[in-house]
């Protein structure tokens, strides 16, 4: 339900683009700076929260449909102040990534026609797929000359980020995974101990167990420092598809004209710096990855031998079965980890030209 709008009209630039991110239930994703500010609202609120009492609810959700869609709307603010927006919207895997800029023509007349279908319980359907047409002829007629280059720039970074989509998916699940590794294999460890001193000479089992503890306590603080370059990879990715995505629908669509020009830039430089944001993320990540997996290997050879003197001993059965157990994890958390190490050889190294190519079309955008 939209909030009770103001009289009060929010301040707007020409100057001005925004983007924003919407999930496949209608709540924001991401938003940019531009877009916080003029909306008030962030991450996981409703979109349909700033429909505006004389919009229609489906002209508000025309432009987030199967294909890309655009919609003049007036938005209602946090605050209950108002602005009016050209929204020009395409889906993606995620939902949909959408940008806007104040509008330099009035809403078509289907606009108008729909909100008054609306209000009379006719049928909206039908009146919203006029609505859509004349949007595609407005926003062609408001559409000029684009720049090929920052387009081709940005369309060949999406696809370089969505090479990491399978990488963004299994980022933060198994940064849980991988916050328990530590602590189940200290507790397998002191079990282990537990066990052996209840065997009769046992102190070679003993003494094995005891270096696993203590392989383990230092292997504790790079596993959860690990944890810690998973989430920041994931954020980082994050925001560096969401820019890639709003550069190129501004690029492509949006109307053309000197303020564009500077807007498309600042996208591009948003572009470079979360490039090379991502590039040494991923590079710490496959750094951290790397040490664990030095303890991983430590810690596969302990517990081959705590299974070898365990089968040199009688009555030993359940302390093998520990040091199976601590293997089973060990195993799992290798293969886990083995994407993340393989970052660091990665073949799309490239973020430091794609940085540079970006800043130089910035810069050319203001000339």
């Amino acid at each position: 339900m939209a909030l009770i709008a103001s009289t009060r009209e929010r301040p707007f630039g020409s100057d001005e683009l925004f983007g924003f991110a919407v999930d496949p239930d209608g709540r924001l994703r991401a938003v940019d700076p531009v877009f916080a500010r003029l909306s008030g609202f962030g991450p996981g609120d409703p979109v349909d929260a700033m429909r505006h009492p004389d919009v229609p609810l489906a002209v508000l959700r025309s432009p987030f449909g199967a294909e890309p869609g655009a919609a003049y709307l007036r938005l209602v603010a946090d605050d209950g102040s108002w602005f009016r927006a050209l929204v020009i919207a395409a889906p993606v895997p995620e939902g949909w990534v959408a940008t806007g800029c104040k509008p330099g023509l009035p809403e078509p007349e289907a606009g108008r026609e729909v909100r008054a279908a609306e209000q009379a319980g006719e049928d909206v359907p039908a009146r919203l797929a006029a609505y859509a047409t004349e949007m595609r002829a407005a926003v062609v007629a408001e559409v000029a000359a684009r720049d090929p280059r920052a387009n081709e720039l940005l369309g060949a970074q999406g696809r370089r980020l969505a090479g990491y989509a399978g990488l963004s998916e299994g980022l933060r699940r198994k940064s849980a995974f991988v916050v328990e590794l530590a602590e189940s294999i200290r507790l397998f460890s002191l079990n282990a101990i537990l066990a052996a001193h209840r065997v009769r000479d046992a102190a070679a089992i003993g003494a094995v167990a005891g270096l696993m503890k203590t392989r383990s306590d230092a292997a504790g603080p790079d596993i959860l420092a690990l944890a810690g370059e998973i989430e920041a990879a994931a954020a980082v990715l994050e925001t560096a598809t969401f820019r890639v995505a709003v550069g190129r629908i501004q690029a492509e669509a949006v109307p053309t004209a000197p303020w564009v020009a500077e807007a498309l830039a600042v996208t591009l430089e948003d572009v470079a710096d979360t490039t090379v944001a991502l590039d040494t993320a991923l590079d710490a990540l496959a750094a951290r990855s790397y040490a664990v997996e030095e303890h991983l290997k430590t810690l596969r050879f302990l517990e081959l031998q705590g299974r070898i003197e365990a089968a040199r001993s009688s009555d030993t059965e359940h302390v093998r079965g520990l040091f199976e157990e601590i293997g089973v994890q060990v195993r799992k958390a290798g293969e886990e980890l083995m994407a993340f190490s393989a970052l660091s050889t990665r073949r799309d190294r490239d973020g430091a030209e794609v940085a540079r190519q970006a800043r130089q079309q910035a810069s050319a955008l203001r000339i």
